[in-house]
């Protein structure tokens, strides 16, 4: 856990000022983005039937996979379901997550 700390806040630090010049504001919406995604995102997708025991019935998950029958491995499907059965996500996707609240928080905020 300790080299994927350095690694992430270089990656946030690289990235930011692609998106835009950084601000500390936006930084730390999205580091906030990073550390809160692994409980909000599982916790999300078992909300809407991707749980750890299945796809419940009758819910979005369900629907959504009934309209992607067959389900293939990678599809957006399977990747919820994974993260639904295990609750956990990848660096990637906390990555990403803090990139998308760096872009939100820019979006939303005129000047720190």
């Amino acid at each position: 856990m300790e080299k994927k700390i350095p690694v992430i806040v270089c990656i946030l630090l690289i990235a930011a000022p692609v998106c835009h010049a950084w601000t500390w504001g936006g930084l730390l919406t999205g580091a906030a983005c990073m550390v809160a995604a692994p409980i909000a995102i599982p916790a999300a997708l078992g909300a809407v039937g991707f749980t750890a025991t299945g796809i419940v019935g009758s819910s979005i998950a369900a629907s959504a996979m009934s309209a992607s029958a067959p389900v293939v491995t990678g599809s957006v499907v399977a990747l919820a379901q994974s993260v639904g059965a295990t609750g956990t996500i990848g660096l990637t996707t906390k990555v990403v997550a803090g990139v998308v609240g760096y872009g939100a928080h820019y979006a939303t905020h005129d000047s720190d």
